[in-house]
């Protein structure tokens, strides 16, 4: 069954209602791949907005059964990221796959790479801009 973009967008409204919690809960939580069928070969590539880039990989973590964890910036101790909790991965071939898939190329740079089919779904921090719709309208004419 070939994915639609339909698909996609469900799939990852789905993931964003079920999924994401910024709590600390979430330690000790039990990492299963939540979609039958889904691999680290056809994961989407996935591009974000730098503001969107924790809950994209949040998503595709979840998704893959990755195990995460939010970490402290050692730099100013007050920003979070998401890391990967080495210790608990199962399949580095399949981590890597995964993370080959994952781009944080800025909002605008996202939407440019989804016009370009570099990117199969993006997450992004507001909505296609004039200049990116008139370049997709171009490309689409082309």
């Amino acid at each position: 069954m070939r994915s639609t973009p339909l698909l996609k967008v469900c799939t990852l409204f789905f993931c964003i209602l079920c999924f994401h919690s910024c709590s600390k809960e979430e330690e000790g939580t039990h990492y299963t791949k939540s979609i039958k069928g889904l691999t680290a070969d056809n994961f989407p590539y996935m591009d974000s907005s730098t503001s969107t880039h924790p809950l994209m990989n949040i998503v595709a973590y979840r998704l893959m059964g990755i195990p995460y964890y939010w970490q402290v910036s050692p730099i100013n101790g007050i920003e979070k990221h998401i890391a990967v909790d080495y210790q608990k991965v199962n399949n580095r071939e399949e981590l890597n796959k995964i993370s080959e898939k994952l781009n944080s190329s800025t909002t605008h740079g996202s939407f440019i790479n989804l016009i370009d089919q570099k990117a199969e779904l993006i997450i992004a921090s507001r909505s296609i801009s004039r200049d990116e719709k008139q370049y997709a309208e171009e490309k689409r004419s082309n």
